[in-house]
């Protein structure tokens, strides 16, 4: 149980990390017109993961947990090349 509670401080610590580094890339490399924008975008997807959440559950349900662990993993890797190579400004930071 006690490597379960450094997992999660750990996780806790890289999410943290990972929001003030969005936070810091967003308004300083959007445009101050389209920072609200942009901004207000990056919020919806919060409020929007209680219904990720949802069907996530469901299809948990129906193929498995370890199933939709493989699903999700693959397209975060397949999202993650497909915006590395479609988009060379992101490479560059």
């Amino acid at each position: 149980m006690s490597i379960a509670f450094i997992a999660l401080a750990g996780l806790g610590m890289m999410n943290a990390i990972t929001l003030a580094l969005n936070n810091i890339l967003i308004q300083t490399h959007v445009e101050e017109e389209y920072r609200g924008r942009m901004l207000s975008l990056y919020f919806v997807t919060f409020s929007l993961m209680p219904l990720g959440v949802l069907v996530s559950g469901l299809v948990a349900e129906t193929i498995g947990l370890q199933n939709l662990f493989i699903i999700l993993g693959a397209i975060i890797i397949v999202s993650t090349i497909w915006v590395a190579t479609k988009s060379r400004h992101i490479a560059h930071l």
